[in-house]
């Protein structure tokens, strides 16, 4: 993780969590969709909470990776995918 105060782009805030079984669920041959969605002020300091996932052909979601960002820009996305990889 990067741990910053999160003040401004320049000094973000971000933490992910996965596991290996998780990440696994990606590569699947049964995935037929990505998932990507954030939700607001459910933390103490208002960090967006993103959720990562995949659905398979019987439309169940499998959740694969979880993250706290202090901005929604498009260098979190891509720190965010960059650890994914």
């Amino acid at each position: 993780p990067i741990i910053k105060s999160g003040s401004n782009p320049e000094n973000a805030f971000r933490i992910a969590f996965s596991s290996r079984n998780l990440l696994q669920q990606l590569h699947s041959q049964f995935v037929i969709m990505y998932h990507l969605d954030t939700t607001h002020k459910t933390t103490i300091n208002r960090f967006p909470f993103v959720a990562f996932g995949v659905s398979d052909y019987s439309g169940q979601f499998h959740p694969a990776a979880f993250a706290i960002v202090s901005h929604e820009t498009e260098q979190d996305f891509d720190w965010f995918f960059k650890a994914l990889i």
